[in-house]
């Protein structure tokens, strides 16, 4: 089976680890995947036993007659949109909303299960995303777990593979990573999150997280390795920045270190740390709003509380991500000391999270899936 991923969102970077996850399952098995991808995302694929072709600037019909021509000569049978929303979205910025009227299979991966969101996405209480119908119930889809309930029609699991590193083993990562031998907290952002909104709240938003952590984090003995688009200002605390680095650098990465503090529900590096057997804490406010928390968030700086409350609840994913309210008085700091080696609630984390995913593992494989839809 020869398969065309396309990943053409600039800032779709946990969108297309998602997409690697499946492409490296069906690639395992003898299929041919070749991914089709935005310029900023080539890194993300670098190691990887899978084609990467970076498309250029083209618009409209010229961006159709280049993707049509690529398709005709990798032999494609099928199309996947890594993942369903950004692409479609990317497509429209390119005007070439019509390029996927192809005469092949189209499965969109539903990371946010639009058809039980009924269309609608809320970036933040002032702004709700209505998507078009077109889109909202597109099929054939695959819709991924953890992120979504693994009751859901057209669930498949798509976990990173991997599994918890020895001490040894994680020092010798830091090592040739160039990090330190001491407590670690690993920070993951991705450009949406530090992008110009043209919003004076959401940028006072944007200031304001990091200045929070900073605060939270000063008080424990640790230092922090965040890997981000940009520099993370974290006060007085010692960071080591790293940019975006190669999906298999990126996961041991994280597995190397001692907490990964979430402030994205959503990120897929959760789930990355989870399988290695690092505790997740994040960040979150879901009461109401306050002097500096203009809305409640379940992924700064934009929101998405109302989307992502309904797809966690009832989820056995819940109980892996550790959603700690930002603003209650030392619950941050109570919660990444506890999870830290040596800490109070660190082996409870890790057996929340070990009995979540041994539940969630009997979920079908993405292959099956698609499969189907083929």
């Amino acid at each position: 089976m020869r398969w065309i991923f396309l990943a053409l969102a600039r800032s779709g970077w946990g969108e297309a680890v998602l997409g690697l996850r499946i492409a490296r399952r069906l690639v395992a098995r003898g299929d041919s995947v070749v991914f089709l991808v935005h310029p900023a995302l080539a890194r993300v694929f670098r190691g990887e036993p899978i084609r990467v072709e970076v498309l250029g600037s083209e618009r409209g019909a010229a961006f159709t007659r280049r993707l049509k021509k690529l398709l005709r000569f990798h032999r494609t049978e099928a199309v996947v949109l890594s993942d369903l929303l950004m692409a479609v979205t990317a497509l429209v910025r390119r005007e070439a909303p019509d390029a996927l009227a192809l005469d092949l299979p189209v499965i969109g991966i539903d990371t946010w299960h639009l058809r039980e969101l009924g269309g609608q996405l809320d970036t933040h209480p002032d702004e709700l995303l209505t998507l078009a119908p077109h889109l909202a119930s597109h099929e054939p889809s695959l819709v991924p777990v953890p992120f979504c309930r693994p009751d859901s029609e057209n669930a498949a699991l798509v976990l990173p593979g991997g599994s918890p590193s020895s001490t040894v083993e994680k020092r010798a990562i830091r090592s040739e990573l160039g990090l330190p031998n001491r407590p670690l907290v690993a920070i993951a952002t991705a450009g949406w999150q530090h992008r110009d909104y043209n919003n004076q709240v959401v940028a006072s938003f944007q200031r304001w997280l990091p200045s929070r952590l900073a605060e939270a984090l000063s008080q424990i003995d640790a230092d922090v390795v965040h890997v981000g688009p940009k520099d993370l200002p974290l006060g007085r605390v010692t960071v080591h920045e790293r940019r975006q680095l190669s999906a298999p650098n990126f996961e041991r990465l994280i597995a190397s270190c001692d907490l990964l503090l979430s402030t994205n529900v959503s990120a897929t590096t959760n789930a990355t740390a989870a399988v290695r057997g690092v505790p997740v804490v994040c960040a979150v406010h879901t009461g109401p709003p306050t002097r500096e928390l203009p809305w409640p968030f379940q992924a700064w700086p934009v929101g998405w509380h109302r989307a992502l409350g309904t797809l966690l609840a009832g989820n056995p994913w819940s109980a892996v991500l550790n959603r700690t309210e930002i603003t209650h008085p030392g619950a941050l700091e109570t919660a990444v000391l506890g999870a830290l080696p040596g800490g109070k609630s660190r082996d409870e984390i890790l057996g929340g999270s070990a009995d979540a995913l041994s539940v969630l593992r009997a979920v079908p494989p993405p292959e099956g899936v698609l499969d189907r839809h083929k």
